[in-house]
C-alpha cells in the first residue's frame, strides 16, 4: 500500500518536473528574443496578446509552441 502510494507521488513529481523543465526552456527562449529587440527604438506590446505573439512569432521566425504560447499568456497577465 505504501509503495503504491510513493510510486503515485513519483510519478505525479516527475511529471511536474518535465513540465517545469518545458516552461523553463520557454522562458529562455522567450528571453533570447526579447534580447534581440532594441527597446529603446521599440515599443514591446505587453498588454495586446495578439500584437505580441505575433511580434515573438516574427523573431523566432516561425509559431510559438504551445508552452511558449502558455508563457505568453502569464506575461500578459502580469
Amino acid at each position: 500500500m505504501i509503495l503504491e502510494i510513493l510510486s503515485r507521488l513519483e510519478m505525479d513529481v516527475e511529471e511536474a518536473l518535465d513540465t517545469e523543465k518545458q516552461n523553463l526552456v520557454a522562458i529562455k527562449q522567450l528571453k533570447a528574443l526579447m534580447n534581440e529587440i532594441d527597446h529603446n527604438a521599440e515599443e514591446v506590446p505587453l498588454t495586446d496578446k495578439q500584437r505580441f505573439s505575433s511580434l515573438l512569432v516574427s523573431l523566432k521566425g516561425e509559431p510559438l509552441n504551445d508552452t511558449e504560447s502558455r508563457m505568453v499568456d502569464r506575461i500578459i497577465k502580469n
